[in-house]
Order: structure tokens, then C-alpha cells, then sequence
């Protein structure tokens, strides 16, 4: 399940919520990105967080676009990024 949200062109988390945007639908769907990533992560972590941190660590190693989109997103979302550091990742 994790790696199929990474691989299904849902990688909300590292990419979506940091792409630059314009407008107020852009800003509504990037918070709305951010919203769902936050949600997932909350459920992985209780729910699955070896896979998880096994998903994040996957999506850290897609290169450095993804580290510095993943990194950006870290930074608006202070809660997720502890969740996922609690994860050891």
C-alpha cells in the first residue's frame, strides 16, 4: 500500500504540496495536498511505519529534485516531518 502511493502519481508528501503555484486554486489544492499527506502519514505511522519508513526512505533516494521538493514540503508541515522522524527516517 505505501509503495503503491508513491508509484500511483500520489506522492503528495515529497512533491506535490512544494510545487510552485499560482493563484488561489493552486494554493487551495496545494494545501489540500498537504492535508492528505499529513493524513496518510498519521495512519502509517500507527498503522504500518516499517513500510512507511521503508516508502520515505525510497522516495529520499529518487534524487535531489525529490529530496529538495520532499525537504520544502518538511517545512511547511513541522507535525508530519516529527512523525516521520520518529520513524528513525
Amino acid at each position: 500500500m505505501v509503495r503503491s502511493f508513491l508509484r500511483n502519481g500520489r506522492e503528495h508528501y515529497g512533491t506535490s504540496s512544494s510545487r510552485e503555484r499560482h493563484g488561489e486554486a493552486e494554493r487551495l489544492k496545494s494545501r489540500n495536498d498537504r492535508a492528505q499527506a499529513a493524513f496518510l502519514i498519521a495512519v502509517l505511522s500507527e498503522d504500518r511505519p516499517d513500510e512507511l519508513a521503508l516508502a520515505y526512505e525510497e522516495a529520499l533516494s529518487r534524487g535531489p529534485r525529490w529530496r529538495a521538493r520532499i525537504m520544502a514540503s518538511s517545512a511547511r508541515m513541522p507535525e508530519t516531518s516529527a512523525q516521520l522522524a520518529d520513524l528513525g527516517v
